[in-house]
């Protein structure tokens, strides 16, 4: 997977990207579409960190993006 996206123009060399934004959400949506193409594997979510401070998981159609601080607190209580 990694070699698809590493060290690449996003907008000009991936195919996914020519038509949209690669925004870290974007990319994190792409990157469960293709994994999602594995027939034996058992496939629960993605995560992309961008910071400390910014990521974004995506778990199939129900999208969710907690920034982490929110989550520390989540997992604070």
């Amino acid at each position: 997977m990694l070699e698809v996206f590493d060290h690449r123009s996003l907008n000009d060399e991936v195919a996914a990207f020519r038509e949209q934004v690669p925004t870290t959400e974007n990319l994190c949506i792409e990157i469960f579409r293709r994994l999602r193409a594995f027939p034996n594997a058992k496939l629960e979510r993605v995560r992309v960190e961008e910071t400390n401070n910014n990521s974004f998981e995506y778990a199939g159609d129900d999208a969710v993006e907690v920034p982490i601080r929110e989550r520390q607190k989540m997992d604070a209580r």
